[in-house]
């Protein structure tokens, strides 16, 4: 199988702002200079993607993954 897991952001670094285009729900980083903060903030929707796909499919996900 093969997904492709696509959104578009805007991402006002100054203002510390990201805004997804597709909800237009607009979040605010605590540290406008976190990187990491900004991805975990553009990447969240990844885990429940995966845990959505597995209830559809039946697939019982192991412990710890």
């Amino acid at each position: 199988m093969h997904f492709e897991l696509c959104r578009n952001f805007e991402v006002d670094q100054v203002g510390g702002v990201v805004t997804d285009l597709e909800t237009n729900v607009k979040r605010t980083m605590k540290d406008r200079d976190d990187q990491e903060e900004l991805r975990g903030m553009m990447f969240d929707h990844f885990h429940p993607f995966v845990k959505d796909l597995y209830d559809e499919l039946g697939v019982q996900a192991l412990a710890g993954s």
